[in-house]
């Protein structure tokens, strides 16, 4: 257990292992603007966090899992072709591009809230009891290579919805 801190700019932690856990408040306190955790291995992993993370980068080629409620400051980078599982709560600050051959699936009981624009060029899957909020004035645009799947099921909707009921959003499908 202990603290896992940095200040310095342009710090990157790059984890090839099957995991990054930090579950327990105030345990990460990255305070450098250019701060990124990259999940990097060659095999499925999870990234397990509570305290906001500063830049996220995903460059597995199998799976990340994303565990747990947590913010993401700046940048979530997709950065190669594979599966991105949200099963907590994750908020994103700025522009999400989900690539062309990256799959992003919001699981049951998981939620995504994208506080800047969102751009599907690879594929986005809502699983039933999951969920994709998009705060105030954003636009969702799925691109002629993107796909937005609402996989709902009886009684347990996907939902794909605003963050509160006085705001919007536009999708823009290509």
């Amino acid at each position: 257990s202990g603290t896992l801190g940095g200040t310095t700019n342009a710090m990157n932690l790059t984890v090839v292992g099957d995991y990054f856990k930090a579950p327990f408040q105030n345990t990460l306190n990255f305070t450098s603007a250019s701060m990124s955790v990259i999940m990097a291995g060659q095999a499925p992993q999870s990234f397990e966090a509570v305290d906001d993370v500063r830049d996220l980068k995903i460059n597995n080629p199998t799976s990340v899992t994303l565990e747990n409620s947590f913010r993401v400051l700046s940048d979530l980078a997709l950065l190669s072709s594979g599966t991105t599982y949200v099963e907590g709560d994750v908020t994103v600050a700025a522009a999400l591009t989900i690539p062309a051959g990256h799959t992003l699936v919001i699981k049951n009981g998981g939620s995504l809230l994208a506080s800047a624009a969102l751009t599907v060029n690879g594929t986005l899957k809502v699983e039933a009891g999951g969920e994709l909020r998009v705060a105030n004035g954003i636009t969702i645009t799925v691109s002629s290579t993107g796909t937005l799947q609402l996989q709902g099921a009886s009684g347990n909707p996907a939902r794909l919805s605003s963050a509160n009921a006085s705001s919007f959003f536009t999708l823009n499908m290509n």
